[in-house]
């Protein structure tokens, strides 16, 4: 689904794992959909409304600003609450990222075609040029009573 500038979707496997995919806006490593921030737990339900069968899934991940960075009100990152949450391993974002996204309708379907913004895209002197510093950060879930729950077979 693609609403409100949140993204979620899944392609065939990778390299044998099934990457689930998040994409949105962030700051302050949240989330930020239809113009505002939102909770963790709103993020969260989305995406358990969105997919059919999370535990089909190896790996995330999450193209959002900030999502690797701590959020100073919880003194964690989005991208960790995720992991931990739905108990997958996967790649947040340090710092602002860019990623384009083609979608292509076919008759066997939809295909998606996905990738991160590798150089600075902005010229030196426009505003942003400064900020385009993203460093991909490996997230692995921490151990939870409810990440483990979610994810019992």
């Amino acid at each position: 689904p693609n609403a409100a500038g949140l993204t979620i979707f899944t392609t065939k496997r990778l390299l044998g794992k099934r990457p689930l995919y998040v994409i949105a806006h962030g700051s302050g490593s949240q989330a930020v959909v239809g113009g505002r921030k939102i909770a963790n737990s709103e993020l969260f339900s989305l995406v358990q409304e969105s997919v059919k069968n999370l535990q089909s899934h190896d790996d995330f991940f999450m193209n959002i600003c900030t999502s690797a960075d701590l959020n100073p009100s919880t003194g964690t990152s989005l991208g960790q609450d995720f992991a931990n949450h739905f108990n997958l391993g996967g790649i947040a974002f340090s710092g602002n990222v860019k990623g384009n996204l083609e979608l292509k309708t076919t008759e066997k379907g939809t295909a998606v075609k996905y990738e991160v913004e590798a150089k600075n895209y902005l010229r030196p002197g426009d505003p942003g040029y400064d900020r385009f510093n993203y460093k991909p950060i490996a997230i692995r879930p921490g151990l939870s009573a409810e990440a483990s729950s979610l994810r019992a077979p």
